[in-house]
């Protein structure tokens, strides 16, 4: 079974609804008017993630806090930064590796989704 296909037989995928896309053209209005660019895909994500964490009345964590900062000053929701690691230096001659990214994601309160 594929990861996916786990976490939708658990209920623990959770996808935007209607009312969060609605609300989510207000919040980048919001964003757009205070100057922010609001054309990137990765911003327009973090408020549908922002959005349905804060429907579902969970705590989003991230290590990428400064468009959640953002989004939480249109729209309040719970936000916990968490600190990521900092890349190690590569020993002398060897080739650095990109070092691992935190996934942004929503802890909701007692582990389960909420209807």
């Amino acid at each position: 079974m594929s990861p996916i296909r786990a976490h939708a037989a658990s209920a623990r995928l959770v996808a935007p609804s209607a009312p969060v896309f609605d609300e989510a053209g207000f919040v980048l209005r919001a964003l757009r008017m205070a100057g922010r660019e609001v054309r990137h895909a990765s911003l327009v994500n973090d408020v549908l993630i922002a959005l349905t964490a804060r429907r579902l009345g969970a705590t989003l964590y991230t290590g990428d806090a400064e468009d959640f900062r953002a989004i939480r000053g249109v729209r309040d929701f719970s936000l916990e930064v968490v600190e990521t690691r900092k890349p190690r230096q590569p020993a002398r001659g060897r080739k650095a590796l990109r070092p691992a990214s935190i996934s942004d994601a929503a802890r909701i309160p007692g582990g389960a989704t909420r209807p």
